[in-house]
């Protein structure tokens, strides 16, 4: 922060310094560059550094000064955050692509689920869709990436769920099929967290400028 505030002063027309943003698996790995690309036509001066984790680690690093800011899922309600709401996405069911009918696959006994690992918005949401199903008992198969369980799915070894504008940028030709969630869980919030202070930096603040406005993560 000291080095931050040194920087706003010695180059009162030049916003610069660093901005450290967490954010989950899927803004990291697919829109991380975009966010950057974006943000450096305006600020080339400013710094950006991203860090992805789960939702509860990205909370507690915002609170405790490890991030300043942080892309988490809705709903967030503490009082030392504000948010500003970025977007919100339709959420998918991963099948293989012979999969005619998903209740077919729900029958299955263990059903077999691709998750990342627990604490994961994904597979909170994937959890939750089940448990509405009366479905309590699943073989959970963890991964750390997003091209892990597209290859897992395709290949047979269960189900999974991501956002639908994930799937269809960057994986509609793969031998996978997607079905609908129910009304009451296919909707996903994405939120810019920072702590409720008076005084940020420049760079912060223009960072989350960007955001007050309808924009893409």
């Amino acid at each position: 922060m000291l080095n931050d505030a040194k920087n706003d002063i010695q180059n009162s027309d030049q916003i610069g310094g660093t901005v450290r943003i967490g954010c989950i698996e899927t803004t990291m790995a697919l829109k991380a560059p975009d966010i950057i690309n974006s943000f450096s036509e305006s600020y080339p001066a400013v710094e950006l550094e991203f860090h992805s984790a789960a939702l509860s680690t990205l909370v507690h690093d915002v609170l405790n000064y490890k991030l300043d800011a942080a892309f988490v899922i809705a709903p967030i309600n503490i009082p030392e955050l504000e948010q500003v709401v970025v977007r919100s996405e339709k959420l998918l069911i991963l099948s293989p692509s012979g999969t005619n009918k998903l209740e077919d696959i729900l029958n299955e006994d263990p059903l077999k689920i691709v998750v990342f690992e627990k604490g994961c918005v994904f597979r909170s949401r994937l959890e939750t869709w089940l448990s509405s199903k009366g479905i309590t008992r699943y073989k959970s198969t963890v991964l750390n990436s997003i091209e892990g369980i597209i290859n897992f799915v395709e290949a047979g070894l269960g189900i999974s769920i991501l956002p639908e504008e994930v799937i269809n940028t960057y994986y509609s030709g793969r031998n996978i099929k997607t079905f609908p969630v129910s009304k009451e869980l296919n909707t996903m919030t994405t939120l810019l967290v920072y702590r409720n202070e008076e005084l940020h930096s420049k760079a912060l603040n223009a960072f989350i400028e960007q955001y007050r406005e309808p924009s893409v993560v």
